[in-house]
């Protein structure tokens, strides 16, 4: 996996949105593989209009990136996400279809359901307008505005950042957002990854935390 990319901390005042624009997409299109990127200090407005721009331009589309802008801590922030970064997708789907066979979900009501990945969100209300955000998944009943439950998955960010993902959403998309899964990957010796995975409910002040790899001591089953 390519290192963690360091662009500066903080992007000059005085630049505009457009030079700030070029900058990030400059960076984007220069990394080669996995990856990720952080711009702090950025103003809501401008923050907004780079990163709604970026979802709009081709060659950045073509790198497949997540993009997100959090106006709550001024950061415009790109994942160019591994394959381990995804790889919820399939099991989330997965377990979609067998709630049908048992008859959690009805066929209607499964029908009813948007479930998906890379569709973006910036249709928060005031004075969340500013927020832009790619969830890695989602579900969401059809009809509704926002999502009833978000995935986030982080390998080259930190936990804090997956942290300040959790609190955009159940913040800023309350009170449609109930749950947000948050999934944590790192590399440990030998090459080898450990992962934990985190559910927050909208309320619920502490999360349920699972242990996915190493695989945990059997036990009791989560309810």
């Amino acid at each position: 996996m390519s290192p963690k990319l360091e662009p500066p901390d903080r992007f000059e005042l005085s630049a505009t949105p457009q030079q700030l624009f070029y900058h990030v997409k400059h960076d984007i299109l220069a990394t080669i593989g996995p990856g990720y990127l952080e711009y702090t200090s950025i103003p809501p407005a401008a923050g907004y209009q780079v990163v709604k721009s970026l979802g709009l331009d081709p060659q950045v589309e073509r790198k497949s990136v997540r993009l997100l802008y959090n106006p709550e801590i001024r950061t415009l922030s790109i994942t160019i996400p591994t394959a381990l970064h995804n790889c919820h997708v399939s099991w989330a789907f997965q377990e979609l279809s067998h709630a049908l066979v048992v008859g959690f979900f009805t066929q209607i009501e499964l029908v009813d359901l948007d479930f998906s990945s890379n569709t973006r969100f910036d249709n928060f209300p005031i004075p969340w307008q500013n927020i832009y955000k790619e969830p890695d998944c989602y579900i969401k009943p059809a009809g509704a505005t926002l999502l009833t439950l978000v995935f986030e998955a982080g390998f080259s960010e930190s936990y804090q950042r997956l942290i300040a993902d959790k609190n955009l959403w159940l913040r800023g998309g309350a009170p449609v957002v109930n749950v947000v899964m948050l999934l944590m990957w790192s590399l440990i010796s030998g090459n080898k990854v450990k992962g934990f995975i985190e559910l927050w409910r909208s309320g619920a002040p502490n999360p349920r935390h699972v242990d996915i790899f190493p695989a945990p001591a059997p036990g009791p089953p989560h309810k």
